[in-house]
């Protein structure tokens, strides 16, 4: 509801009790809890316009599930952190028993900046390549940048995601996001959020969404930011909820890379490889060569980017030479380049492709 955000009812059911009672409560009892009187009165009047067995019945319809902390089903890992949702929004094409098996998994979350080079990106997408071949599910925000790569990284090595937002699970955001939302609800991964649907995007409330990405996680990879990047909070709240946090180093000059070497002088754990994660989870790392051997090849949705991929994963090739040894004419070919970047299938690192 407006007004009545994450803190405000964590407030309001810390000091009634329950959801139920505060649900009921009237407008002198609210009164006691310290909200102020607009905010308590602008909640009163949505509560008495809202219908609340039709409110579910249009989620259901609409293929939005929801939990809420006392559910049985709730994720464990997220309930232990200090502050946690009370209820989390769902939307995934899985049955509820296979969601609940896909929060049982190994979770790791991975962000970085939006403004990623192209070593964050080249970092991000081998080191998630690793992480899917030893069946870890990827945890980030939808976000531009790192967080685009890592949820289409996995898509295309045939991994499952969690993209975790800041808006409602049907608002897509930023909205160049649309096909990767699309191709994660298609590989069996799932949308997740505290805020209620058809709720925009507000500031505000993305440290507290970093948070969730930290509590589903079992541990935390930054490859690359900023000192201000929203992926350091993530970092922060990780360590307080008792999460490992790993980091990638990054060029001395670059100022993306100031926010992982920041974590890096605060005790981060240094990343160089894929070992270097599973071995600071206390995994066994002696049979990683065979099993990055396993890893799902990159496949073309239509033909046309069947025969651009064949042709990168032999050597890397500039827009030209594409043009000319596909003979698909450039206005055309420079629409296919971009939308297989979007999805994570191709990169183009200084005006060069390559898978």
């Amino acid at each position: 509801m407006t007004g009545i955000g994450p803190a405000r009812t964590k407030l309001l059911i810390d000091y009634f009790g329950d959801v139920q009672k505060a649900w009921e409560a009237s407008f002198e009892e609210l009164g006691k809890t310290g909200l102020p009187k607009n905010v308590l009165g602008e909640f009163l009047e949505q509560k008495r316009k809202l219908n609340i067995p039709q409110y579910l019945s249009n989620l259901e319809k609409r293929g939005i599930r929801w939990i809420t902390i006392n559910n049985p089903d709730y994720p464990q890992s997220l309930k232990n952190i200090s502050d946690p949702p009370l209820i989390l929004f769902i939307k995934s094409n899985l049955n509820n028993d296979e969601f609940k098996k896909l929060l049982q998994g190994k979770l790791i979350g991975v962000v970085g900046t939006r403004k990623m080079t192209s070593y964050g990106q080249e970092v991000t997408q081998s080191l998630v390549t690793g992480l899917v071949a030893r069946g870890f599910v990827i945890v980030s925000g939808m976000a531009l940048g790192v967080d685009g790569v890592a949820h289409g990284t996995t898509i295309n090595c045939g991994g499952k995601t969690i993209a975790v937002l800041g808006a409602g699970v049907d608002v897509i955001y930023p909205p160049s996001h649309r096909q990767l939302y699309d191709r994660i609800l298609e590989s069996g991964g799932a949308i997740i959020s505290e805020v209620a649907p058809e709720k925009t995007v507000n500031k505000g409330i993305f440290p507290a969404r970093n948070r969730i990405i930290s509590g589903l996680s079992q541990s935390i990879l930054v490859t690359e930011g900023a000192l201000d990047s929203g992926s350091l909070i993530t970092a922060r709240l990780a360590i307080e909820q008792g999460r490992e946090v790993f980091a990638v180093p990054g060029p001395i000059n670059s100022a993306m890379a100031e926010g992982t070497n920041y974590l890096l002088k605060q005790g981060a754990k240094l990343v160089t490889g894929i070992n270097d994660i599973l071995e600071g989870l206390g995994y066994d790392t002696s049979n990683i060569n065979k099993i990055n051997s396993s890893i799902t090849p990159i496949k073309g949705d239509t033909k046309e980017e069947q025969k651009i991929i064949d042709l990168l994963q032999i050597e890397p090739r500039d827009f030209n030479e594409l043009v000319r040894e596909t003979k698909i004419v450039s206005s055309r070919l420079g629409g296919i380049l971009g939308k297989m970047e979007i999805e994570g299938k191709i990169r183009n690192i200084s005006g060069t492709y390559r898978v």
